[in-house]
């Protein structure tokens, strides 16, 4: 009696095949058989007896074995808990060829060569997964689906100027999910979403940009909302498109100059360390919705907030600039902090620049003398403060002084140091 059967020149290049190999225990048929498209091409008679299977079984490998593995998509696992009689396997047939445009490959004697399958729901009883993943077939016999001996995604190129995921049907299930699309043409402008209902959380797709250009891509929803109008992607950067069960959400990653941004309006982009139990352990950089840097915090308050000490290696070093020459000084924007170093004794005036209160709460400036005499300035305020000080200032030689915005209670002023 056989204990294998197989038969050769089964796949034909660029061409969708649906192969069955059928391995029935003996108790329930005498018949190992292959089918290429629903056609018998070969059989045998099975081993006698049951062996119980104590160690992994490898899809696609020879004998069971990782030996000599095929490489393929698993696109679906189907699980029963009983034989398959003629008409289960012709089900099967059926559904799988209409799911992915084979139909016309079957014998046109097949009950499902001319019309699909009618899908429709009932109750088939339970099924009970434990902690460890293994699944309960027969109230005494389970088991477990690990992981492939390799991942690979399922990469489809993108050379038009748009790209529309399908919505699922009950033919067509699914939407290439986990698949890469790789645009390839730098006028790429439209993606399409699908329709997907709250029973569906976790559903993704990645958008690489693999040209040279920045690609402004506008967004069509069949439903939903979620990412707003338009989508811009860098050259060299992708993005993660997700579908949460209520909206579409994404992450994309920078490359070639792009930029790590989360597209939601109420969320934050975190960097996190791992653990043992899950990919999120403690949040080492926080970038909130406000555009706020946090640093071993989840809730930073302002433009950078670090919960611990911070260690400058080569010391603080404050930005110089140095005064020489003119009658007045015109402080630059946005030069807080700057040590004004002044050198000339005709300097009369400084201009401070515009500020704003809340954001600009402890700004500061340093002013030093570095003539041989007294220098009398009067500060002009571009932006007007309730309480500042009196004018003229008087700055003795060799000395400093610091200018700093206040703003106590909503109230914005300037104190002098």
């Amino acid at each position: 009696m056989a204990t294998s059967v197989g038969s050769t020149n089964l796949t034909t290049t660029n061409t969708w095949k649906l192969l069955e190999a059928i391995n029935p225990d003996p108790s329930q048929s005498s018949t190992m058989a292959v089918y290429s498209n629903g056609t018998l091409v070969a059989s045998g008679v099975t081993q006698s007896g049951t062996t119980t299977v104590t160690s992994p079984l490898f899809i696609n490998g020879q004998g069971g074995t990782s030996t000599n593995s095929y490489p393929s998509y698993l696109a679906e696992m189907l699980v029963y808990n009983t034989a398959v009689s003629l008409s289960n396997r012709q089900l099967i047939e059926g559904y799988l060829a209409w799911k992915w445009g084979i139909q016309s490959s079957l014998p046109n004697t097949h009950p499902y060569y001319s019309a699909a399958l009618t899908p429709s729901t009932a109750s088939g009883g339970n099924l009970t997964i434990d902690t460890m993943g293994n699944i309960q077939v027969t109230p005494s016999n389970a088991f477990c689906i690990t992981a492939p001996t390799e991942w690979r995604a399922n990469i489809i190129t993108v050379a038009g100027t748009s790209l529309i995921i399908p919505t699922p049907t009950s033919i067509i299930t699914t939407t290439n999910s986990a698949a890469l699309y790789s645009i390839t043409n730098p006028g790429f402008n439209s993606l399409t979403l699908p329709t997907y209902t709250s029973s569906s959380p976790g559903v993704f797709w990645t958008i690489a940009n693999s040209t040279v250009a920045t690609l402004t891509i506008s967004i069509v929803y069949t439903s939903g909302s979620g990412l707003g109008s338009t989508l811009t992607l860098a050259p060299g950067s992708s993005t993660n498109i997700y579908w949460n069960g209520s909206a579409f959400t994404s992450v994309s990653g920078g490359g070639g100059g792009g930029a790590i941004t989360g597209t939601t309006t109420s969320g934050t982009v975190l960097l996190a360390t791992g653990t043992s139990t899950g990919l999120q352990g403690s949040a080492n950089l926080t970038f909130s919705n406000g555009s706020n840097l946090g640093i071993q915090t989840t809730t930073p308050a302002t433009a950078l907030d670090v919960n611990g000490g911070v260690t400058i290696r080569n010391g603080y070093r404050p930005s110089y600039s140095n005064v020489s020459s003119g009658t007045s000084l015109t402080v630059p924007s946005a030069a807080y902090g700057t040590h004004f170093n002044i050198t000339t004794s005709s300097i009369t005036g400084i201009t401070l620049p515009t500020v704003v209160g809340s954001t600009d709460s402890n700004a500061y400036w340093v002013f030093r003398n570095n003539t041989a005499g007294y220098l009398s300035i009067t500060f002009t305020y571009t932006t007007a403060g309730t309480t500042y000080p009196t004018n003229p200032v008087t700055i003795p030689p060799a000395n400093s002084l610091t200018m700093m915005v206040t703003f106590p209670s909503s109230v914005l002023g300037y104190v002098l140091f």
